[in-house]
């Protein structure tokens, strides 16, 4: 059976021990709200962001874990990047370069009417952000 959709977005969820820097770079640098939070029973705390309907779920764990190292972005299966549809991406990618964050692949044009860029967080976490068109939202 198909699963039954309640809702129309995404939870996307990052495991990291970087909370402060995490928050600092999706909050203050993408300007993304925070959306509240919740401590669980165990001790780990979940710290909300708000991404159009969408929400990052940002988990930090009661004991902290270290991220496995890796080649590339694209080296290892599963869930390796996500991405963001913006209006205004020249302009976030020049805010992230200039706060520091690294930027993987620098503006490109995938396809024809679509731009893109690959931006990694504080933990290496990839983030495509898109535009299509001019930024004017448009069916894609």
């Amino acid at each position: 059976m198909a699963a039954l959709l309640a809702g129309d977005s995404i939870d996307v969820g990052i495991v990291t021990t970087n909370e402060e820097a995490m928050i600092g770079f999706y909050n203050g640098v993408l300007g993304l709200p925070l959306a509240g939070g919740t401590t669980l029973p165990d001790g780990a705390r979940i710290r909300r962001i708000s991404c159009g309907r969408s929400v990052l779920r940002l988990y930090i764990p009661p004991v902290p874990v270290q991220p496995k190292p890796h080649e590339h972005w694209s080296a290892v299966a599963g869930l390796r990047y996500w991405a963001i549809r913006i209006d205004n991406l020249s302009a976030v990618v020049d805010d992230c370069r200039r706060e520091g964050a690294t930027i993987v692949r620098d503006v490109v044009e995938p396809r024809p009417g679509v731009s893109a860029a690959l931006i990694a967080d504080p933990d290496g976490n990839v983030i495509e952000l898109m535009q299509i068109g001019n930024g004017k939202r448009e069916a894609e």
